[in-house]
């Protein structure tokens, strides 16, 4: 404030002068401020708040094997709400990390798929396994940004331990993972700014014409159908349109083939473990599986050469290339596995190839791709038969257009009817096999590249319906 005179001239009671008076001139309060010092930019942070988590499977109150009247299961009831467990352990991970906040654009969801639980007759230990998914969506379109699956498994002496060992390794799992980096990359170059969604997959150009099945099978009481399919690994390239042509052979296995829904059991994605593979293959088919029976093999996902011994393995949901031997499972096991089993005929469908070149096969980083694979032997066994996609040193293609993997498209093409070489209502293998081996390389070399079924009838005139 700056002070001012000013004369003013009074007249009271004749008395007459002049005062010499101050006035003030009102100055707004900040000029009497020092100069403010130009703050410095903040550097963007990367922070996620958890949105949502919830526990998707069918029975959440419940851990066991999913209500499967296997010998010696251990269900256990929860004492609480899983979902919620399970999110505060991956807030203190994600805390840890350094990137949880209450308040940020970034929202985080939860699913927590798996929680099972099982005694295992021949050690009397509890075998658990576990999986969970986390996903980081986009604020404004709600688009994917980043998703990763983590999966752990257990044994001791009773359930409740088994179950937490399971989830302390998923959890342990997260906190190796450093994928959300790459997002976190993104947000800081982008100046603090939501990276942009990645592009979604394209879907179909149109509904495939074997997508409808169009006719019911008459029910075969004693047949089982056992069915895996993985599309989005937890750490390997997506298998294109795996998991949608495990359902659709779901689908055609009830309808057209006649096996009834509840002998059905269907692996999807993060169910697709190798100890839920190695669940059901030694342990459910030998308990269920009968001297009637007819048993459908399905599995559509990657497959991967060793590249020391030349063996060919399934990649499970969690398998490493890198590790195959402790994380995927053998093809020459799952043989063996299954020519010990009672069944009156055994039909093996494998959609994946074993080159390590593309299509639906992974090796390892840094080998070298088109590995030898030595030929899993296929047991001598009028019983058993085996479709598979392609040679050991080719790779498998799919359709675009049908959204389906090749071999899985003319598989199921030709059981539709499409195989069929007379006028009957019946199909036999060797009309199948046939079938697929004159349309299966003549649709690959349209797209410029070889790719032969490989068929092993065990009986040529079996007839599949």
């Amino acid at each position: 404030m700056r002070l001012s005179s000013l004369a003013v001239c009074l007249g009271l009671g004749g008395l007459q002068g002049c005062l010499a008076v101050t006035t003030a001139r009102v100055v707004p309060v900040t000029a009497l401020m020092p100069p403010a010092r130009q703050s410095e930019p903040r550097e963007p942070e990367f922070a996620v708040s958890i949105e949502r988590f919830i526990d998707e499977r069918r029975n959440p109150a419940v851990f066991g094997y999913g209500g499967l009247s296997v010998s010696g299961q251990a269900p256990i009831t929860a004492d609480g709400d899983l979902s919620a467990a399970v999110e505060g352990y991956v807030a203190e991970a994600l805390a840890r990390k350094g990137v949880l906040r209450g308040a940020s654009p970034l929202a985080l969801r939860g699913r927590v798929q798996r929680a099972e639980v099982g005694a295992l007759v021949t050690t009397r230990n509890y075998q658990a396994d576990a999986a969970f998914e986390l996903t980081i969506l986009d604020p404004r379109s709600r688009a994917r940004l980043w998703a990763r699956g983590y999966a752990g498994s257990g044994r001791a002496n009773d359930a409740r331990t088994a179950l937490a060992m399971a989830f302390g390794e998923a959890l342990n799992a997260l906190e190796a993972d450093d994928s959300m980096l790459a997002l976190r990359s993104a947000f800081l170059a982008a100046g603090g700014q939501v990276p942009a969604a990645p592009a979604a997959a394209a879907a179909p150009a149109r509904r495939s014409d074997i997508d409808v099945v169009d006719s019911r099978a008459a029910s075969r009481p004693d047949d089982y159908a056992f069915i895996a399919g993985i599309e989005r690994y937890q750490s390997v390239p997506e298998a294109q349109f795996a998991e949608r042509d495990a359902a659709l052979f779901r689908q055609y296995a009830v309808k057209r083939l006649g096996v009834p829904e509840e002998n059905v059991v269907s692996l999807l994605g993060a169910q697709a473990t190798r100890g839920g593979l190695a669940r059901y293959v030694e342990e459910w088919l030998p308990k269920n599986v009968s001297g009637r029976s007819r048993l459908w093999v399905y599995y559509s996902g990657h497959g991967a050469p060793d590249p020391v011994k030349g063996g060919a393995y399934l990649v499970p949901w969690d398998g490493d290339p890198a590790f195959l031997e402790s994380s995927a499972y053998p093809v020459a096991r799952l043989y063996e596995r299954l020519a010990a089993l009672k069944a009156k005929e055994i039909i093996v469908v494998l959609d994946a190839c074993f080159s390590g070149a593309g299509g639906r096969s992974v090796l390892a980083q840094g080998a070298r791709p088109l590995v030898t694979v030595r030929e899993s032997a296929i047991p001598h066994d009028p019983r058993f038969s085996v479709l598979a996609a392609a040679a050991g040193d080719q790779i498998t293609g799919a359709l675009q257009d049908q959204g389906h993997g090749m071999f899985t498209y003319y598989l199921l093409k030709g059981l539709k009817g499409a195989a069929r070489q007379d006028q009957d209502a019946h199909m036999t293998m060797s009309e199948l096999a046939a079938y697929l081996e004159a349309e299966v390389p003549r649709a690959a070399r349209r797209q410029n590249r070889e790719q032969t079924p490989q068929v092993h009838a065990g009986d040529p005139a079996l007839r599949l319906y």
